[in-house]
């Protein structure tokens, strides 16, 4: 089986960009990234980094290849420390271009939103987990954000929680989406639905 793709995107936290590679060779599944034809590396970086922000800890393309958001877990917010970020860059056909910083409105003090995040496939809804977030007084119980794009402004959709949430359960540590953006996948990894973290995926 072969497929064709155009864009391919890697995250490097520590340096704090992304790496945005075109891929303009036809790959066959199965045969290693490192071994295809590369080439037009752009580095890609927000308009207000943070020092020490881990901007590139999560990235997302949206499949039709318009849209790329990048997770800023440690951002500072407004003076907000680790309150995190997630930045969203569009395709002009010749560079990504950046449209906009998402942040949930009550985020807070080392919450890290940013360390997961997922679009659409037509890139108009972005989902962003905030791992440590505090949900009605339990410590780092964690949520989503779910942003869409209406009119060429992004907005808040809702924030996901889980219903049996537990301290330390670190909702949000990954997330998906549909291509059709209706549904969305939120994990948990030592959320305590029993005795022990086995984890959840809500």
């Amino acid at each position: 089986m072969k497929a064709t793709l155009k864009r391919v995107v890697a995250g490097v936290a520590s340096g704090g960009l992304l790496a945005s590679v075109l891929v303009t060779s036809t790959l066959v599944w199965g045969v290693t990234l490192a071994s295809a034809e590369l080439s037009d590396e752009v580095n890609v970086t927000y308009s207000s980094p943070d020092t020490a922000s881990e901007f590139g800890s999560a990235v997302a393309v949206s499949a039709d290849g318009s849209t790329m958001v990048g997770g800023a877990e440690a951002d500072s917010v407004d003076g907000t420390s680790m309150q995190g970020s997630a930045t969203v860059f569009t395709w002009s056909g010749s560079a990504w271009v950046e449209q906009a910083i998402l942040s949930p409105a009550n985020g807070a003090l080392g919450d890290r939103n940013g360390a997961s995040v997922a679009v659409s496939g037509d890139g108009t809804t972005i989902v962003s987990g905030a791992t440590h977030d505090d949900v009605d007084g339990t410590t780092d119980q964690g949520s989503a954000t779910v942003f869409v794009l209406d009119g060429g402004t992004w907005s808040e959709q809702a924030t996901l929680t889980q219903s049996t949430g537990h301290a330390s359960a670190y909702f949000g540590v990954s997330a998906a989406i549909s291509e059709d953006g209706n549904t969305v996948a939120v994990g948990a990894y030592t959320d305590r639905q029993d005795s022990d973290a086995t984890g959840a995926v809500t």
